[in-house]
């Protein structure tokens, strides 16, 4: 019987056909993991990043609708009265009959609504509290419409009319956060800024340009110009954001003999 001899290949391995070694798997692997935590830390970055500007462009938007709705209702403000302050505006509006002319009551007195401004503190907010040694609550202003008599107006009470406003101090001044650009000048962080009288939510001029203290009643008949500053901020995702808005209402004050005309 012949024997049939199991011929057995000779097979060598090439270098190029080695697998790879443990070493080499772990630093591949580590490479691997380093640059996926880069791109993920790269996306967070562009997301946080990507939802602060939508915050801050919010912000501004929401300020620049609030100026726009408060000079549409004071644009045609006669007055300053009584009860103003560097946080509260009281504006008299006047009536006017179809052929365009003030109205007036039996006595000859002109018909008036009455739009009142009114800061206060935004309890439904929370706390802001980057750059901020002591965590406070931001404000909002409140829009008050008491019609006067025959007016087609219906009453509006407290009415949010701006949200996201910087805190205030005793004084009624703006309270800065920390590293608000310029905010040491002011007086620092946390503080008031003192005298700087455009720092406040509203701001009252004479015809000369200085500034009134509508506190002081013989002033009121003075007052030509209201300066509307909204300075909002927002705590979004570990950073600070800021927008400042301004807004300068003149008024054909009938208690000033030589009024400025209107614009």
């Amino acid at each position: 019987m012949r024997s049939i001899n199991m011929i057995k290949p000779n097979i060598k391995k090439s270098k190029n056909q080695q697998g790879f070694t443990l070493i080499e798997v772990i630093i591949a692997s580590a490479l691997l993991l380093g640059m996926m935590g880069l791109t993920v830390s790269f996306l967070f970055d562009f997301s946080r990043q990507g939802n602060q500007n939508l915050a801050r462009t919010t912000l501004e938007e929401d300020l620049r609708s609030s100026l726009n709705r408060m000079e549409r209702e004071l644009l045609e403000g006669s007055i300053v009265a009584s009860g103003s302050t560097a946080t509260k505006l009281v504006v008299m509006v006047p009536l006017y009959s179809n052929a365009g002319f003030i109205r007036t009551d039996a006595s000859g007195n002109p018909v008036q609504n009455t739009i009142t401004l009114t800061a206060a503190q935004d309890g439904s907010a929370g706390q802001l509290k980057i750059a901020r040694n002591t965590p406070i609550v931001p404000r909002l202003l409140r829009f008050t419409l008491s019609p006067g008599s025959g007016s087609q107006r219906q009453s509006i009470a407290n009415q949010t009319i701006a949200r996201h406003l910087m805190p205030a101090g005793a004084g009624s001044e703006y309270l800065f956060p920390d590293n608000l650009p310029g905010a040491a000048s002011f007086g620092g962080a946390g503080t008031a800024v003192g005298s700087i009288a455009n720092r406040r939510l509203f701001t009252y001029y004479g015809r000369d340009g200085s500034v009134l203290d509508p506190t002081t009643a013989a002033n009121l008949p003075n007052i030509s110009q209201v300066r509307i500053t909204l300075w909002g901020e927002l705590n979004e995702q570990r950073a600070l954001i800021t927008a400042k808005k301004e807004l300068d209402i003149r008024f054909r004050n009938w208690a000033d003999p030589n009024p400025p005309p209107m614009s």
